[in-house]
């Protein structure tokens, strides 16, 4: 007698719902984020209606489900005024970011909120969970899971600042258009420029002004503000590393006057300079 086999191939009905549960979670999720980026920022006891507000284009349900969610796993409390804050011990934490070239990064030397879990190593982020951040940028994350190693595996729910957003790299136009590709690897993107007023050479070193409101994880937008020149140059090497580690290298007017009212000459004394502080 021959056995049939059993068919576990999902019907379609059974593949819709799957997608639709998925999909589910990620509005949920999000709904999240929102959630308590706003407790945080706001630090007070917030409505039921102000976080609807928050999530305008979200429906109800959806928000109402999030919120629970949030009790259930001990980020936030209502009062007996039904509103709703972050619990001392939520496991949120801020600090800096530090990318990897690869596009996953870590949250550097975190600092709990308030009674929030210590943390003894700097929290692993995945490169879907950056949620727009740079490296260099000041972060808020909340933890998603711990991995194997004891490392928690935290999630961006709100750029609290950001880091000066200009980058150097090295100019290259071909049929993607003009292109700019940063010369530090923590800034694993390209970014695309319009024509500037000046005309680059291939491969000359630029300064562009990136633009934040870029979606993009592979390819954001920018303009040249600044031709470096050719990236042989000894200057243009020392721009390079300047730009690179944010090292200050202009100078205010009043300390430019100051030097410049400065003596060039130094006057001896017995076969020795002396120097005035």
């Amino acid at each position: 007698m021959i056995k049939k086999r059993k068919n576990y191939r999902l019907s379609s009905s059974s593949k819709e719902r799957k997608i639709q549960s998925q999909q589910n979670r990620v509005v949920r999720h999000k709904i999240e984020n929102e959630v308590l980026a706003h407790l945080y920022s706001s630090n007070k006891p917030v409505t039921i209606n102000e976080l609807r507000k928050l999530a305008k284009k979200k429906k109800n349900d959806e928000i109402n489900s999030a919120i629970e969610n949030l009790l259930i796993k001990k980020y936030i409390r209502k009062n007996s005024r039904k509103e709703f804050l972050l619990l001392k011990t939520a496991p949120i934490y801020s600090g800096l970011l530090e990318l990897n070239p690869k596009g996953f990064g870590f949250l550097i030397e975190p600092i709990p909120y308030r009674e929030a879990p210590l943390l003894t190593k700097n929290s692993y982020i995945s490169a879907t969970h950056m949620n727009s951040a740079l490296h260099g940028d000041k972060i808020l994350i909340r933890l998603v899971r711990n991995r194997n190693n004891s490392r928690a595996e935290g999630q961006v729910i709100k750029i609290l600042s950001r880091r000066n957003r200009t980058i150097a790299g090295f100019y290259t136009s071909d049929k993607r258009g003009n292109i700019v590709r940063p010369e530090d690897p923590r800034y694993p993107f390209l970014i695309k420029v319009a024509s500037p007023p000046f005309k680059p050479h291939q491969g000359d070193a630029v300064l562009v002004r990136i633009k934040r409101d870029s979606q993009s994880a592979t390819t954001i937008s920018g303009e040249i503000i600044e031709l470096l020149g050719n990236p042989d140059r000894i200057d243009v090497q020392m721009r390079l590393v300047i730009e690179k580690f944010s090292l200050p290298h202009s100078f205010s007017e009043g300390a430019i006057k100051e030097a410049d009212s400065l003596s060039s000459t130094f006057p001896r004394t017995n076969n020795e300079l002396i120097f005035g502080i």
